[in-house]
């Protein structure tokens, strides 16, 4: 392809958009996901993409948010000894 990246112009052959609408959340686990996709997580939901049970590429499934609250949280400590900030996920 002929991109001009400084100029703004790519080509490309496949873009995958995840539109997240609210307090709205999106998880892909061990899948390959090709083409040209768009996914949208409506305001309170949670989308799951996992690859396909019956030889498909990839299943798509939407969970409502329990109480409209996110499943995970940012927890952050500060390393004493070397000054760093340790960052970790923790589910809910």
């Amino acid at each position: 392809p002929d991109n001009q990246y400084w100029s703004a112009r790519v080509t490309r052959t496949e873009t995958l958009s995840i539109v997240l609408e609210g307090n709205s959340e999106f998880e892909a686990r061990d899948v390959t996901i090709s083409g040209d996709q768009k996914f949208t997580v409506p305001d309170g939901y949670r989308m799951l993409v996992t690859a396909g049970k019956t030889g498909g590429e990839w299943e798509a499934e939407l969970v409502e948010l329990e109480g409209g609250e996110p499943t995970w949280r940012w927890d952050y400590r500060m390393d004493q000894s070397t000054k760093k900030i340790l960052l970790s996920m923790e589910d809910r």
